[in-house]
């Protein structure tokens, strides 16, 4: 680690100067903050402001110290790298940090709710409830829109935009004619004896659900087998045709 590049950066994301250990919790939450985020460097021994490099005058026992104070006051544990850097005729302590696995990490004495805390530019700031679950999160490899939500049911799905979405792929991937079962040869059937037919229409043809025959129509039309005009999946007037019978 050299000395002279860090200090001719300024504060921010990955970087905190501290003058000395007088203020054990702003030591703590920068180093959370850091293993929460991005990970950083914290240099004790130089003013924050100015730079100033003020030093330390025992580096060995401010070490120890700050080791103590990492083990014993943040969870889950944290090992950072600790380093004693030489400056002129002083020296100062370093804290590396890396970006933490395991997070989020607190402060022990706050607890899970009220002592995590995340880097903001050159700040440390503490992280509420939905930032906590997001940092849950990332430590699982998981993103938002993979998380189950039961509270909804099939009704709010939107199958036919989600078969709009994938139809480009189903139909470049396929090597085959598409794989239909008895209830899809009954829907093309009484497609291909139509014009153009309502939900409610091929319903009854089936003899299934209104949200079943929706279900059914949406992948058909993803199969490329079917066509649909309308605006909408609640679109009253929403007509389904063979493929090839729709009209221009």
């Amino acid at each position: 680690m050299d000395s002279i590049e860090i200090l001719k950066r300024p504060e921010g994301k990955t970087l905190e100067f501290k003058r000395d250990l007088s203020s054990r919790d702003g030591v703590l939450k920068a180093i959370v903050a850091f293993a929460n985020t991005a990970g950083g460097t914290l240099l004790i021994g130089v003013e924050d402001r100015t730079r100033h490099v003020r030093g330390v005058s025992d580096p060995l026992d401010l070490e120890e110290r700050v080791a103590n104070l990492v083990s014993d006051r943040i969870a889950p544990r944290l090992v950072p790298e600790i380093e004693i850097l030489p400056w002129r005729r002083t020296q100062v302590v370093a804290l590396r940090v890396h970006p933490s696995p395991s997070r989020p990490h607190s402060l022990t004495r706050q607890g899970r709710a009220g002592g995590v805390y995340v880097r903001v530019g050159s700040t440390n700031r503490r992280a509420d409830a939905e930032l906590i679950e997001g940092l849950r999160r990332f430590a699982r490899g998981e993103e938002f829109d993979e998380q189950p939500m039961p509270g909804l049911d099939a009704e709010a799905l939107d199958f036919l935009a989600a078969s709009d979405r994938f139809r480009v792929t189903i139909a470049t991937t396929r090597v085959g004619p598409a794989l239909v079962d008895e209830t899809d040869e009954a829907i093309l059937e009484s497609l291909g004896r139509a014009q153009g037919l309502a939900t409610s229409e091929v319903a009854a043809v089936i003899g299934l659900s209104p949200r079943a025959t929706r279900t059914r129509l949406a992948r058909l039309v993803g199969r490329g087998l079917v066509r649909e005009i309308g605006t909408g999946p609640q679109d009253p007037k929403r007509r389904y045709f063979l493929a090839e019978r729709g009209p221009a």
